[in-house]
């Protein structure tokens, strides 16, 4: 997939329940994404396409950090942030959880907020 793109039906396959979206006890259209790897440009489609077929509420089920290109995790998480999304940590995230927490040397300061949220 391009690293900027992201086609309305790849979003629908990974992010809406076939047919109708997931409905929570509340009553509220759950949108799902997942494995975006700090893609954040597919990862902004992503949540625009579902908040435009009504998505209340997004969870991302993981992998929302790269392991490889983890520079990036600070936009990745700063956008989870700031658009409400629910997270659930993917062995990616734990592994960059893991090298931000390598106490052979110490985190800067913008390390350390990334920290606490991924804990």
């Amino acid at each position: 997939m391009p690293e900027a793109s992201l086609s309305p039906s790849q979003v629908s396959r990974v992010g809406m329940a076939t047919g109708d979206s997931l409905i929570n006890p509340d009553g509220k259209r759950i949108g799902l994404i997942a494995d975006s790897h700090a893609n954040l440009p597919a990862t902004e489609a992503a949540i625009r396409l579902l908040k435009g077929r009504g998505a209340e509420m997004i969870v991302h089920l993981g992998d929302f950090c790269d392991s490889v290109r983890h520079a990036r995790t600070a936009a990745m998480i700063a956008l989870l942030r700031e658009r409400d999304i629910l997270t659930v940590k993917g062995n990616n995230d734990f592994l960059v959880e893991n090298m931000l927490a390598d106490d052979r040397r110490p985190p800067d300061a913008g390390e350390t907020g990334l920290l606490s949220f991924l804990r």
